[in-house]
């Protein structure tokens, strides 16, 4: 199981990749990089394409995602 949010996040990166995101007034450490997608979406209706990295730190899973048109990173779901 696992809960959509879908809400802005700030994200430390090494490099392109996720390294560390902001929760509970404090960061997670990026333990692991699960996957990584690209998804263009409706673009026919103008949505962005996103890259979705599905990461593990100490409190759980996450999937993560970057608005590749603007690069703002949001928290996708919380996983279970």
């Amino acid at each position: 199981m696992s809960h959509v949010l879908n809400r802005p996040l700030a994200v430390k990166l090494r490099g392109a990749l996720p390294l560390r995101i902001a929760m509970g007034g404090g960061w997670l450490r990026v333990k692991a990089i699960v996957e990584h997608w690209r998804e263009t979406g409706r673009w026919w209706e103008g949505e962005t394409e996103k890259e979705f990295y599905q990461v593990e730190t100490e409190r759980g899973e996450f999937i993560l995602y970057q608005d590749r048109s603007n690069k703002n990173w949001f928290l996708y779901r919380a996983m279970d």
